[in-house]
């Protein structure tokens, strides 16, 4: 069907749009991507639970497992659309140069269209290139999931990483305000996931189904080049700039702080404990950085060429993209691996939730660790011992009651001994 816009520039409907397409993105989107969006989303499934368990859960650990949650919404929003498109690659047939304009008022398929790349606005033509043909609604949710819902949750993950290093920044510098709490850490987070999405609302209302075309076209730098310096200055610039601020005086405000009250091994126990989240929140923030910080300077770059008309090749803006993004999983996964190797605590979490139930499934015995030091597991074998002793007694001739009462009294020595013993060896395997 043929309409005009105000301009009377012709518009037609099409059965399907192509989004262009380029050699080295269909393995790395179809399979690449993928595999480490799920994996990524396995690991982070334990990070929150183990982060998230009673014993271990405080504030930082709490925004460490909001991190977790928006990295991994980041892929997985994409993967239906990503899976759809990707299959759908089409080779060009080759640019055959017609000598006329389609101007049938018919429906006609994009794939025909893109074929020979035809101007519609004056009759250009160009050169044919590879491409995926889509629907209409498969286009727009396609173009939704790339830069809406995918970009926002990322957004999220940027201002809660932000969030991180003043919080801890501040827990170190003001040591005995409570100015971050439980309740201020989720209010927060809350309030983060709730407004992040303004950021990205420009692509709600910018149709990327087209002439025949599945693509978000710049046609003048105004509103376009405006979203563009906004998301470079919000979601970039700032918050990284800040990050490294908020990292350097909490370097700083750490090394000269000493803390007073306790006795010696209470106050090195809080300077061992300070050190460990110390080292693994420069780690998360560093790994952040580093895909962060070159993708910034190319978006600028990019905002300062659309400007002076001098944008860079399609392709080499896909690529750039592409390294940009699986860089940003693998940053995501790399989390998972800095609470394992840094943190003990996370060690010991990770394995009663998943490998303890493993074992267990699998008929393996195992004893849960009780500290010989505990007052319960000292209680329980006692009462054990007493109880067993006293059954022995009541069951005993009378003429043998010395003899076996001296007897009892060895038996039960070293069963408390091998108890004891035991619960040392369980106390040590926990560790």
């Amino acid at each position: 069907m043929l309409a005009n816009d105000s301009n009377n520039i012709p518009h037609y409907e099409y059965e399907d749009y192509m989004y262009e397409a380029f050699a080295f993105e269909k393995p790395i989107y179809l399979f690449i991507w993928e595999i480490l969006v799920i994996i990524t989303a396995l690991v982070n499934v334990l990070v929150i639970i183990v982060l998230l368990r009673k014993k271990v859960r405080n504030p930082t650990n709490m925004i460490l497992a909001a991190i977790a949650i928006a990295d991994t919404l980041t892929g997985l929003v994409t993967l239906p659309t990503y899976i759809m498109v990707y299959q759908n690659f089409e080779k060009a047939f080759g640019s055959e140069h017609y000598s006329d304009v389609l101007t049938n008022e018919t429906e006609i398929s994009a794939g025909d269209y893109y074929d020979e790349n035809i101007n519609m606005h004056n009759g250009t033509i160009y050169e044919a290139v590879d491409g995926y043909k889509l629907s209409k609604s498969l286009c727009t949710w396609f173009m939704l999931s790339k830069f809406f819902f995918s970009k926002l949750f990322h957004t999220c993950s940027i201002f809660l990483t932000l969030f991180l290093g003043i919080q801890r920044f501040v827990s170190v510098a003001y040591p005995f305000k409570k100015i971050f709490t439980s309740r201020t850490v989720i209010i927060t987070c809350v309030c983060i996931f709730i407004l992040s999405p303004v950021i990205h609302i420009y692509h709600l209302f910018n149709e990327k189904a087209e002439r025949g075309l599945c693509q978000w076209e710049i046609d003048d730098c105004k509103e376009d080049c405006a979203y563009l310096w906004a998301v470079f200055f919000i979601r970039h610039f700032i918050p990284i700039a800040l990050l490294t601020v908020f990292t350097i005086l909490f370097i700083i405000e750490l090394r000269k702080t000493k803390f007073v009250g306790g006795s010696r091994e209470q106050v090195a126990r809080r300077d061992s404990e300070n050190i460990r989240i110390t080292k693994i929140v420069i780690s998360i923030l560093i790994v952040f950085l580093l895909p962060e910080i070159p993708y910034g300077v190319f978006l600028m770059m990019s905002v300062i060429n659309k400007h002076t008309n001098t944008a860079f090749e399609l392709e080499r803006n896909r690529a750039i993209h592409a390294a940009y993004e699986i860089a940003l999983v693998v940053s995501f996964h790399a989390n998972f691996y800095i609470y394992t190797f840094l943190n003990r605590r996370f060690r010991s979490g990770l394995k009663r939730t998943v490998l303890y139930p493993i074992r267990r499934v699998m008929g393996d015995k195992y004893r849960w660790s009780v500290s010989s030091s505990s007052p319960n597991s000292r209680t329980t074998a006692q009462s054990s011992l007493v109880s067993r002793s006293a059954t022995r007694l009541r069951s005993m001739d009378h003429q043998n009651l010395g003899k076996e009462t001296h007897q009892i009294s060895q038996t039960d020595s070293l069963d408390h001994t091998e108890t004891k013993l035991t619960n040392g060896s369980n106390s040590i395997d926990s560790q």
